[in-house]
């Protein structure tokens, strides 16, 4: 257990502390008259990821330094007002597994919470999706889906789970296999594409999609399913039958150094960017928030927003009330509204 909190300490996004700064402060007014919730980790002893979806708000804690006293990922959520309706630990519910890592989450719906793990039993490894209803707390169904397992996950506008992953039987064997896969209100795959040969066979092409904490894998947000690669900086889009619809390599801006995009119930994609002009000096970092451009050749910044953002705020999501922007330092979420005057124009 040991090794396996030394190896999630090193992947999964952790708290920064950063002292405020005036033009901090100045930025934080300006949100003042926003719609806001605030939500408690519970613990400092956790490293965590937060996500926005389906009118709810899911916090996935995950063990963090050695000397932390938990052994389990804990899966807590909030409803729109900010009460706590839910709060979990995903492997004590599953019965005869002697360890395991409870990897990803996603809402199907709005009171379906669906928990990727993989369990550890005496005669080796099993993926299992562990669905939840909200509202009870209760595990309604495991879902036996071997031999995919599921490091990325997104559920859609008709109650369908959508996974990345690999076929762990054909990645063993060394064979072709796809990559996104579409599971309906029982369980069953009804859909899978995109295949790893897409990208040359390269492994890397999941190296940073598979935990919710990182850049890529399913957009946040309750706009239309999208899945973005970093490592080829392609987006695609899917059709309705599951089968992958357009992709392109996302635009790039001078000194990008991180994006972190969603998609919007508008049907855009929005993107807020870390750049950088000396990446080792904190002093050159900036951050804005940006629109794709329906052609998809460009980030087109935002108008009435800061074009300097705090270091510490990221972008969780995006429903109808706009924008969700997460200051990590108080946890507390605001909802930036966005419409088709969004666009800063230039001077």
């Amino acid at each position: 257990m040991a090794a396996h909190r030394l190896a999630l300490a090193l992947v999964l996004f952790t708290i920064s502390f950063v002292p405020s700064s005036g033009a901090d402060d100045e930025f934080t007014e300006g949100l003042e008259g926003l719609r806001q919730v605030q939500v408690s980790l519970d613990s400092a002893d956790h490293y965590y990821w937060l996500i926005v979806e389906h009118g709810r708000i899911v916090l996935n804690k995950a063990c963090g330094p050695l000397e932390a006293n938990c052994d389990h990922n804990v899966f807590a959520i909030w409803d729109e007002e900010g009460h706590k309706i839910f709060e979990q630990a995903p492997l004590l519910d599953i019965e005869n597994s002697t360890d395991g890592h409870a990897f990803a989450s996603a809402l199907r719906e709005p009171d379906r919470l669906m928990v990727s793990t993989v369990i550890t039993k005496n005669d080796g490894y099993e993926w299992i999706l562990a669905e939840y209803d909200v509202d009870s707390g209760d595990v309604l169904r495991l879902h036996h889906i071997v031999p995919v397992r599921c490091l990325n996950m997104k559920g859609d506008r008709k109650g369908n789970l959508w996974c990345l992953g690999d076929d762990v039987d054909r990645r063993r064997e060394q064979l072709d296999h796809n990559l996104v896969y579409r599971y309906d209100a029982s369980g069953e795959l009804i859909s899978q594409t995109l295949p790893r040969s897409f990208f040359g066979g390269d492994p890397k092409a999941l190296s940073d999609c598979v935990r919710q904490s990182a850049p890529g894998g399913f957009l946040r947000g309750d706009g239309p399913v999208r899945l973005w690669i970093p490592t080829t900086g392609e987006l695609f889009s899917f059709d309705k039958d599951g089968a992958v619809g357009d992709h392109f390599v996302t635009p790039t801006i001078d000194n990008l150094e991180r994006t972190r995009m969603v998609s919007a119930p508008d049907g855009h994609v929005y993107a807020m960017l870390s750049t950088a002009t000396d990446p080792k000096d904190s002093d050159t970092w900036r951050k804005g928030l940006y629109r794709l451009a329906d052609d998809t050749s460009a980030w087109e910044p935002l108008a009435g927003i800061a074009e300097e953002i705090p270091m510490r705020f990221t972008l969780a999501g995006a429903d109808d009330n706009g924008l969700v922007l997460l200051d990590r330092r108080s946890l507390t979420l605001f909802w930036w509204p966005v419409s088709e005057g969004a666009v800063r124009q230039p001077d």
